[in-house]
C-alpha cells in the first residue's frame, strides 16, 4: 500500500521528514529578539510532543537507526541538523546584538550544546516545563531570561 502511494520506501521516509521537519522548524516573527528565535523551535518541539507524541518519538526512532544506515536518510537528517544548528547560531547572534542573549556566550559552542541538549530535553520531558528546565541549565545564554522560576 505504501510503495502504491509513495513509490518507494526512500519517498515514503521522505514524506516523514517533511513533516517532522515542518513541525520543528516554524517560521518565526521577524521583530523576534534572537532569543525568541533560538526558543521557537524548543517551544514548538514541545507542543508537537503534546499533539503527536507517538509520531515524534517514532521520529526519533528513524533519526537514531539512521546513524547505522549509510543511504540518503541518513545524509538528509545530517544535513537538517546542520541547518538547524545554523539557524540557532544566527537567533543566538542576532540576540547578542539585540540584546536578549548574553554576549558572554560563543554563538557556535552553544548553538551545538542548544542542539544536542535542547532537543534532548524536549524528547525526554516533553512537557510545558522543558522551557524552564532547558533554561535553567543553560548557563549565560539569556540575560533577561537568567531568573526562571521554579517549574514543578
Amino acid at each position: 500500500m505504501a510503495a502504491e502511494r509513495y513509490g518507494s520506501k526512500e519517498a515514503v521516509l521522505d514524506a516523514l521528514m517533511n513533516q517532522y521537519e515542518g513541525r520543528i522548524v516554524i517560521d518565526v516573527d521577524p521583530e523576534a529578539t534572537g532569543f525568541e528565535k533560538v526558543m521557537a523551535p524548543l517551544d514548538a518541539m514541545v507542543r508537537f510532543e503534546r499533539e503527536d507524541p507517538t509520531f515524534l518519538r517514532a521520529m526519533y526512532v528513524i533519526s537514531f537507526e539512521a546513524v547505522h544506515d549509510e543511504g540518503a536518510l541518513r545524509d538528509r537528517i545530517r544535513q537538517w541538523l546542520m541547518r538547524f544548528r545554523q539557524a540557532l547560531k544566527t537567533g543566538i547572534d542576532e540576540g547578542q546584538q539585540d540584546g536578549s542573549v548574553s554576549a558572554q556566550v560563543e554563538a557556535d559552542d552553544l548553538s551545538r550544546k542548544i542542539l544536542t541538549s535542547g532537543v534532548g530535553y524536549a524528547l525526554l520531558v516533553g512537557r510545558r516545563s522543558v522551557r524552564h528546565r532547558f533554561l535553567r541549565n543553560a548557563g549565560p545564554l539569556a540575560r533577561s531570561h537568567r531568573e526562571v522560576p521554579p517549574t514543578n
